[in-house]
């Protein structure tokens, strides 16, 4: 209901000055976009589905338990799963962080479906990674995609096409969200995260 009046609202004050809106329904979020486009780019307002706001809480609230940058944590999980408990994939991956039983038995996680356990084991994973290789973020990303064993071999990140366009993906995710909340970031490419007072976080501080 509360849409609905939001929408209507969203109209009327629009109205004659956009093109008319679309509402389309993505996952559990619904999205009302207007095909008028103000230079070049599309505007448009996404509402989140509950459960969608239950996984960023609890991604926020374990990144800060842990010391690990949220900002990094939310790229990798949009990434690997929409931030979708329930996703599997065709390796067998699981929930939100796409955990396989191993690496989630390895970092306390025994239910791969519920949030809280999925995201502290994906985080502390991370938080490991992020200590292996001093901070370095195409490296972690490397890792958590495509394996430490991978990464170690090859001395860097591994020539593999699925493994630098995951990266491409996330860091992506990662610019546009420091963009949108103003955090500077040096050359555009967030390639190391420093350790400051036990946390894992970009230079400007964000989350």
């Amino acid at each position: 209901m509360r849409y609905l009046v939001f929408l209507f609202l969203l109209v009327f004050v629009v109205e004659g000055m956009a093109s008319p809106l679309s509402v389309v329904k993505e996952g559990k979020s619904i999205i009302i976009s207007n095909v008028h486009l103000f230079g070049g780019v599309r505007h448009y307002f996404r509402f989140r589905g509950v459960n969608e706001h239950k996984v960023l809480r609890v991604i926020r609230e374990v990144c800060r338990k842990y010391g690990v940058s949220y900002r990094l944590v939310y790229a990798i999980a949009k990434v690997e799963s929409d931030l979708n408990p329930r996703a599997v994939s065709k390796s067998g991956a699981r929930g939100v962080m796409q955990l396989m039983k191993e690496t989630a038995s390895d970092y306390g996680a025994k239910d791969l479906y519920d949030v809280r356990e999925n995201v502290e084991a994906g985080v502390k994973f991370i938080k490991h990674l992020l200590t292996k290789y001093d901070g370095n973020v195409r490296l972690v990303l490397a890792a958590y995609n495509a394996g430490e064993t991978s990464v170690d071999r090859y001395g860097g990140v591994p020539p593999y096409l699925e493994t630098r366009r995951y990266i491409k993906k996330v860091m992506t995710i990662y610019n546009s969200y420091g963009s949108c909340f103003g955090a500077e970031i040096v050359g555009g490419q967030p390639t190391r995260l420093m350790k400051v007072n036990g946390t894992f976080t970009n230079i400007g501080g964000l989350w």
